[in-house]
């Protein structure tokens, strides 16, 4: 699912989880190309400058997704 709604990081990742989900985490070129062609799609007509991912270095220790990976 996209959100079209800016917020803050920590923000988004409330909201998906409030909806039953986590944000995005790309696993593979095929999951990263799937997420760039959808942005570019004239069907979501996406106009943001960016999007929110599920990594983060919230436990310092480097990046790292938000399921643990």
């Amino acid at each position: 699912m996209f959100v079209d709604i800016e917020k803050h990081w920590d923000e988004a990742r409330q909201h998906c989880w409030r909806d039953g989900g986590e944000m995005v985490v790309i696993k593979d070129k095929e999951t990263m190309d799937f997420i760039k062609e959808t942005l570019n799609s004239r069907a979501l007509n996406w106009n943001r400058k960016g999007v929110w991912n599920g990594a983060s270095d919230l436990r310092g220790r480097g990046w790292e997704w938000t399921t643990g990976r």
